[in-house]
């Protein structure tokens, strides 16, 4: 076969293995794809803390138990609930307030 003759087959075969590369890398592009919102519900007021390679999250209840509810996560996109920080009346007495007093109980 002549030198300026072009095997058809390798150029088959290579134009294959760039579209496999190409797939692969879109793939691997739409996992990284994150849907919002990442916890599904009502979660106002959030604050994130980072603590190394953990972050925390704190959301507001108003004037429901659990009164501040917290979150853990590795990624900013799987949340595990920790529960809440003021989960008594005790820690969340809303007495005298003009508003729902919370947990149930109102002025």
């Amino acid at each position: 076969m002549p030198a300026n003759v072009f095997d058809t087959t390798v150029l088959f075969d290579h134009l294959l293995s760039i579209i496999a590369r190409r797939r692969r890398r879109m793939r691997q592009r739409t996992a990284q794809v994150v849907r919002n919102p990442v916890l599904a519900g009502s979660h106002p007021d959030p604050s994130i803390l980072r603590v190394g390679a953990d972050f925390y999250l704190a959301t507001s209840t108003f004037e429901w138990c659990p009164g501040v509810r917290l979150h853990h996560s590795r990624d900013l996109v799987h949340w595990r609930p920790l529960g809440g920080a003021l989960d008594s009346t005790r820690l969340l007495d809303l007495t005298g307030v003009p508003t729902p007093a919370g947990c149930g109980r109102r002025t």
